[in-house]
């Protein structure tokens, strides 16, 4: 769940964070654009605090271009591979969501905090898998998931779409 910022420091230093995301800022950019890293301690109680609240907003924009790019599509194959590849087009102009979840992964909590938003992620996918009539839903939207997540860090480390990859999401979403 996405914590609110509870001042306006905090919710400022948060906008122009997003805004350098949105211009494909990495990590190491941001931090160094933003603020001194006492401020943002000061204004969001740790610096994992602060990425976490950054790493949610990424996610609620991605979350929003995957809806986006589903809205009026009928249910079925071709709406969820149009959500999965929405997601991955998604992470990959912002890379820093990628880094947000190595650096996070490190600190207490991190770990259970991504787990999260997995989960979130999977609910998705297996309500769209459900509304088709999908064999075990809860189970295939798990290990879409996971591949889906392992395909948007394999195109992050490579800079760009990777169509060869992203087609064998489309042959086992139609092989049904």
């Amino acid at each position: 769940m996405a914590v609110t910022p509870a001042n306006p420091e905090s919710d400022a230093l948060l906008t122009q964070a997003l805004e350098l995301a949105e211009q494909q800022a990495r990590l190491r950019a941001i931090s160094e654009q933003l603020a001194p890293r006492d401020t943002v301690v000061a204004a969001f109680g740790s610096e994992a605090a602060f990425r976490r609240q950054l790493l949610d907003a990424l996610m609620t924009r991605v979350r929003g271009e995957m809806l986006a790019a589903v809205e009026g599509l009928d249910a079925g194959n071709t709406r969820v591979l149009a959500g999965l590849n929405a997601y991955l087009d998604a992470q990959l102009k912002r890379p820093v969501i990628r880094e947000l979840m190595q650096v996070l992964k490190e600190v207490d909590g991190g770990t259970n905090y991504i787990r999260g938003r997995i989960a979130g992620f999977n609910y998705l996918i297996a309500a769209e898998l459900k509304s088709i009539s999908w064999p075990h839903p809860e189970l295939t939207a798990r290990l879409l998931a996971a591949a889906v997540i392992e395909a948007a860090t394999i195109e992050f480390e490579c800079g760009r779409r990777l169509e060869d990859m992203r087609g064998i999401f489309a042959d086992y979403l139609h092989a049904r």
